[in-house]
């Protein structure tokens, strides 16, 4: 399996870390009836190449998804202008596309040049710790985070690595090694009265020198408001995959 096609497999199956998942004969159905209005936890994932019928497909979708009164949606597959070349059926069956847009993925590539701050405590967590819902997720307004961060804990395969002052949670990320030979990281959760203050940073550098010190197989990311940190802990843009969704707009 190519570098590229471990990192497609792994994203299109992540959300299985904290939703529930439906195989078909197309592709994968991801759904959280606790948290119905997660994008990441509630969407559609096609194989065009598996596909008989994309209309077929897109109605069995909006079946799905309205018997549990959720909003259908589709991620964009991983073949480039697929939504796009098939607007005509998307429009008929009732959904709207968002506009086209590229993913850009990073590879841990070179050396950290980050440094910790010392006042920060960063360490791994191998259980819930309530610090991340009170300190950081809560008062950031994202209580619907807290159950997939749960469940992403009870993995294996995954790693938290929090920063604290004292007691005080102040910022995370997780990361999973993938059965695909890869390392994925997430986005870096900042707690609201400490964004600004090096918190992300020291996070980023820990986890990339874990990376490193355990030989976990290549560590990735996607380019987003960290990208300037991560460039700095040795992430290097790598290549593109296409993005964008389908959202079904008829009633739920």
């Amino acid at each position: 399996m190519s570098l590229r096609e471990s990192k497609k497999r792994e994203e299109a199956e992540f959300p299985a870390l904290f939703a529930d998942k439906i195989e078909t004969d197309w592709g994968m159905l991801f759904y959280m009836e606790e948290n119905r209005d997660s994008y990441d936890g509630n969407h559609a994932f096609l194989y065009p190449e598996r596909l008989k019928s994309l209309e077929s497909a897109l109605e069995e979708i909006k079946e799905f998804y309205i018997s549990k009164g959720i909003r259908p949606s589709l991620y964009h597959p991983d073949k480039d202008g697929y939504f796009a070349e098939n607007a005509d059926v998307f429009a008929k069956c009732g959904y709207e596309l968002s506009p086209y847009e590229t993913h850009r993925v990073m590879l841990l590539a070179e050396e950290n040049t980050l440094n910790e701050n010392p006042e920060l405590g960063i360490r791994e967590l191998k259980n819930w710790n309530e610090r991340l819902a009170s300190d950081i997720l809560l008062p950031s307004g994202e209580p619907l985070e807290i159950i997939p961060l749960k469940k992403m804990m009870e993995s294996p395969a995954s790693r938290v690595f929090a920063a604290f002052i004292g007691e005080k949670a102040v910022g995370y990320t997780n990361i999973h090694i993938s059965a695909y030979g890869n390392t994925r990281f997430d986005y870096v959760v900042t707690a609201k009265d400490m964004r600004g203050k090096g918190v992300g940073g020291s996070i980023i550098s820990h986890a990339a020198d874990c990376c490193r010190k355990r030989a976990l197989p290549c560590p990735w990311q996607w380019a987003g408001p960290s990208e300037s940190l991560c460039h700095k802990a040795g992430f290097r843009e790598s290549f593109v995959i296409p993005g964008g969704y389908a959202n079904y707009t008829g009633r739920v």
